[in-house]
């Protein structure tokens, strides 16, 4: 598997499709001499990867669902509070011109909409992709 960070972020990027899926058994760090015959300054890594048995597949389910259970409404509050309490501040880039014209278009009944958070579900079961996702 050859990835980088930005290629991550992309639909067709294997990486974030292994998780919950697969053990990682090592990841081997390339000197960066390895592709220079080819002209390529780059630093490239090998991961190897073992997919879960029945048992472990088992296993990572019940831990992700026992973590979700304990963590999420702690963590739902607290990035809640945050994003009250950072969004003013990132929305106008603290520009107090900027949040003065918010405001004044506020109390014009003009109302900013901003995008919902949300938090990443367990790959690959139902109720797993933000479509799936229960709603409330």
């Amino acid at each position: 598997m050859f990835c980088n960070f930005s290629f991550i972020k992309r639909k067709d990027c294997p990486i974030p499709r292994c998780e919950g899926k697969v053990k990682i058994l090592a990841v081997v760090g390339l000197p960066e001499e390895t592709f220079r015959s080819a002209a390529a300054t780059v630093k490239a890594s090998l991961v190897f990867l073992k997919r879960f048995t029945k048992k472990d597949q088992k296993a990572w389910d019940a831990a992700w669902t026992a973590a979700r259970a304990a963590h999420d409404a702690t963590f739902d509050a607290e990035r809640d509070a945050l994003c009250a309490t950072y969004a003013p501040g990132i929305v106008s880039g603290d520009d107090k011109k900027v949040a003065d014209i918010l405001t004044k278009l506020t109390a014009l009944g003009v109302k900013r909409i901003p995008p919902a958070c949300f938090f990443v579900y367990a790959p690959r079961r139902s109720g797993c992709t933000p479509e799936e996702a229960p709603k409330g």
